[in-house]
């Protein structure tokens, strides 16, 4: 009794080592996927043009490490029990009949233990073709909700992500439950080959019966399993690998792959500080026009405003890579002299020109930006406006350079800026609701 009673705690623990490691193996890609894949794409060398091919290919090695190694202790488990087997053994069950004179009869015998295990087999088989059915059929549904919620439109950041997420989880617990059965099934179906293949050897013996199909220690034998093999396995890393890239996004930026585009919800617009007033029929900064304040006095405040700029604009809430930026250009109501109108045509070209300005150096200043704030001029719309003050006096009475610093006129001749705003309040970011 007490014998009986040290084996069964010893077949216990032995079966909850093998849980352990089982449990073990699933938990291995969350954390080797993460420090592999994950954290390298955040560093300033990881956007070559080679980088997404090392850890394809270490996780390509890793998929099948780990699907030899998982198959090994799932095989392992099948010798872990009171010491019986599962498996019909053909030399015992031969062995019971050793004083039968009648060769035909153990003939019988021997073909029906061959014809069970076979059958066994094929039965195996049957079963992990339709669980890998089931499992490629149930991620492809998966996969289509996944990228379906990723290009979600009308979905904030914290939703996407927390739907795909969700579905991630999914796509690992299908795989995962699917894929045990699927690889318990094939070494189920190996245990069985053991016995069967002792059988025919015995035929081959005794009868002289030559064994049909290819030894399972041959490669052709080996290879036409892996696909059913590591599909589990794949599926299952794949599913970790996207729900960690969909974890490691933080609101309002694009994940470590770019696959989470972060929406932030209903967006309005709030208007910054306008530039400093440009010099009369100036389109440069730095321009030197008589009458008005000195070209360097001009240039310096314009540079302090672009830093102001650049501040507020990289503090929006929720930015993200498909932001825009709206540049607003504008001229007084004086007419442009003869040169001037060569160049510009009219007070129009002048305001574009005053905007297109701007949108340079705001993209300069930006170059260095990370992408959700870097300024192109694919995402600087520049748009003009006219006067203010349409009843603006004595305008034709004034000289060529009269209006410069007149404060009326002056506020004609600058540029005003508008950036997106999510919900926030203007005072939150430094800004003003509305241009002066």
């Amino acid at each position: 009794m007490a014998r009986e009673s040290g084996t069964i705690a010893r077949v216990a623990a032995k079966k909850l080592g093998a849980a352990l490691i089982v449990v073990s193996l699933l938990c291995v890609p969350w954390g080797l996927l993460q420090w592999l894949a994950l954290r390298p794409v955040k560093s300033d060398l990881a956007h070559g043009s080679w980088w997404p091919l090392w850890p394809l290919l270490v996780v390509a090695l890793f998929v099948a490490g780990y699907e030899f190694v998982f198959i090994s202790v799932v095989r392992c488990m099948f010798a872990i029990d009171n010491g019986r087997s599962y498996c019909l053994d053909s030399g015992k069950v031969l062995s019971r009949y050793p004083s039968d004179p009648s060769d035909n009869e153990r003939f019988k015998r021997l073909t029906f233990i061959v014809d069970r295990l076979q059958s066994r087999i094929r039965e195996e088989y049957a079963d992990v073709t339709s669980r890998t059915g089931w499992l490629l059929a149930g991620e492809g549904f998966l996969l289509a909700a996944f990228i379906s919620v990723l290009n979600a439109d009308r979905l904030t950041c914290e939703a996407k992500r927390g739907f795909s997420t969700g579905i991630g989880l999914a796509g690992c617990l299908v795989s995962c439950v699917l894929g045990l059965s699927i690889l318990f099934g094939h070494a189920l179906a190996e245990a069985l080959k053991r016995p069967r293949d002792e059988a025919e050897d015995l035929a081959q013996a005794l009868f002289g019966v030559p064994r049909a199909g290819v030894p399972k220690e041959r490669l052709a034998h080996t290879y036409s399993h892996y696909g059913s093999r590591y599909i589990p396995s794949l599926c299952y890393i794949a599913w970790v690998g996207l729900t960690l890239i969909v974890r490691d996004a933080e609101p309002g930026k694009s994940g470590a792959f770019g696959i989470l585009s972060c929406n932030p919800g209903p967006r309005g617009w709030t208007v910054l500080e306008p530039s400093p007033a440009f010099a009369t029929g100036a389109a440069k900064f730095g321009a030197a026009i008589p009458g008005c304040p000195p070209p360097t006095i001009t240039s310096d405040a314009a540079k302090i405003w672009i830093e102001g700029i650049v501040t507020k604009w990289k503090g929006r809430e929720a930015p993200s890579a498909t932001d825009i930026v709206i540049l607003v250009g504008s001229a007084d109501r004086v007419g442009l002299r003869p040169i001037l109108r060569r160049r510009y045509d009219a007070n129009v070209g002048l305001a574009r020109s005053r905007a297109e300005e701007v949108s340079g150096m705001l993209a300069k200043a930006t170059e260095k930006e990370e992408i959700a704030h870097r300024l192109t001029k694919q995402r600087i719309m520049v748009l003009v406006t006219g006067p203010r003050d349409p009843d603006y006096p004595n305008v034709s009475s004034l000289g060529s350079n009269g209006n410069c610093q007149d404060p009326r006129l002056e506020r004609d001749r600058k540029v005003e800026v508008w950036i997106p705003a999510s919900g926030s309040k203007p005072e939150q970011l430094g800004i003003t609701s509305s241009a002066p």
